[in-house]
């Protein structure tokens, strides 16, 4: 799995997030930012493991976002959302 494209997967969803490193310490992971909070913190050792920590965190914490669901699937629900609020 590629971070740099979760990492902009992620972005277009809406969804912060941080990658920080500092040589021999890891790579530190965060979902969420300073601002609203963080939801999911870690310590990976590899770029492909901060990859999948942020894609799994991603997907647990934000379930309906467009990132979990897929661009198509989730403008499909937001369109459905949209209709029935116009129809109530």
């Amino acid at each position: 799995m590629d971070l740099g494209a979760v990492i902009e997967a992620l972005y277009e969803s809406e969804i912060n997030c941080s990658v920080t490193t500092f040589w021999d310490a890891g790579i530190d992971v965060k979902l969420g930012d300073e601002m609203n909070g963080f939801v999911a913190e870690s310590v990976c050792g590899t770029a492909t493991e901060a990859a999948e920590f942020l894609d799994r965190a991603a997907r647990q914490h934000f379930p309906e976002s467009a990132y979990a669901l897929g661009k198509e699937e989730w403008e499909r629900r937001n369109q459905a959302r949209q209709d029935r609020h116009r129809n109530n």
